[in-house]
């Protein structure tokens, strides 16, 4: 248990030592990685609606549709 501890106490010392030697975030930076991760949330949320609200499945008999419900034109 000590060398987990000793362990986590080394990695969060040379994390600190990195982050003051870099000067961290700046403001840019910061607001950058919010936008792109809730971009990439509200695209997945989306995503998943999308797939998870259409009702419409036709399926009488449990072999598959007898007609298709929405009407398409093919080629």
């Amino acid at each position: 248990m000590n060398t987990i501890m000793a362990f986590a106490f080394v990695l969060q010392a040379e994390s600190s030592a990195v982050a003051r030697a870099g000067g961290g975030l700046d403001t840019f930076a910061l607001f950058f990685m919010l936008i792109s991760m809730a971009s990439v949330i509200a695209l997945m949320v989306w995503c998943f609606w999308r797939i998870l609200s259409d009702q419409e499945h036709f399926d009488p008999d449990g072999t598959g549709p007898a007609r298709s419900p929405v009407q398409h034109d093919v080629e």
